[in-house]
């Protein structure tokens, strides 16, 4: 799927050099795609500053996620760290080694069975077998819907202002335009949405699937009361619960690139949800 901006490419270089460069330029597309394909998920940990858990924390978000990775039989992330005001956890990989990303507002908010429905979650998803591919497309994405931030950075260094004045705020509003529908129609094309599936098997494997409903439920009221945002919406499909807003003009771009079931709809369901003992 993902050799597909290829073609154009290698049609350029077959009609400009021939049969030799269009080949040539397939193999080294095909030679960057790969490795792509496997740096994905470090390229997306180290643009979270993700960090592998330590001390007493490490040993009980490793004990639930064995637990449950052997409850779901998919292979057992490594838990990550990262600094977030949002109550989030999303997981990246590439099929052959998985990362659950956890905020570390998460773990101050959500109480202990919270949390670990919120990685029942994440485990559910894994064994959806859509987390590679929206890994890929988070990263391709991401990078496409940054644009608008190194347009306000430009902004602020060439003397227009600081970040929030007017003016660098419109120059990032005006190149979020032009990027933003790059960005999202990768994301609505290539990304798999598997959030009501994964609902449905992380309550199916729950004694009490409205744990996740209460996990949900906190998460979403704290990102709309104390989340003001900073969060790439590249990236917004690949999250629990989605923090982007669209409160202001500012924020009207980031209503392409929601993909999510509502919140009040996913809990909705997992109230109605029968326990695993029935």
């Amino acid at each position: 799927m993902f050799a597909i901006p290829l073609i154009p490419f290698a049609l350029i270089a077959f009609y400009l050099g021939g049969m030799t460069a269009g080949v040539v330029m397939v193999l080294a597309g095909s030679v960057i795609s790969l490795s792509i394909y496997r740096m994905s998920p470090e390229l997306l940990l180290r643009w979270y500053g993700a960090r592998k858990f330590s001390g007493e924390d490490r040993d009980l978000i490793f004990s639930h996620l064995s637990e449950i990775s052997g409850k779901l039989n998919v292979p057992c992330p490594v838990p990550c760290i990262f600094d977030s005001a949002a109550p989030i956890a999303f997981t990246v990989g590439n099929n052959k080694k998985y990362y659950l990303l956890i905020s570390k507002s998460a773990l101050d908010i959500l109480d202990r069975d919270e949390l670990r429905s919120m990685l029942t979650l994440e485990i559910a998803k894994i064994s959806q077998r859509t987390v590679a591919v929206n890994t890929i497309v988070a990263l391709f994405a991401g990078a496409i819907a940054s644009l608008s931030t190194v347009a306000l950075w430009m902004a602020m260094l060439t003397g227009f202002g600081q970040e929030d004045d007017p003016a660098p705020r419109f120059i990032s509003f005006l190149a979020m335009g032009m990027v933003s529908l790059p960005s999202a129609l990768l994301v609505h094309l290539f990304s798999v949405d598997s959030t009501r599936e994964a609902d449905r098997l992380a309550a199916s494997s729950m004694e009490d699937p409205g744990i996740l409903a209460e996990a949900l439920e906190r998460s979403g009221t704290f990102i709309k009361l104390h989340v003001t945002g900073g969060f790439n919406p590249g990236h917004a499909h690949l999250f629990s619960v989605n923090p982007l807003k669209t409160n202001t003009l500012f924020d009207v771009y980031s209503s392409m690139f929601l993909t999510k079931p509502a919140v009040e709809q996913r809990v909705m369901y997992l109230e109605n949800a029968k326990p695993v003992s029935q």
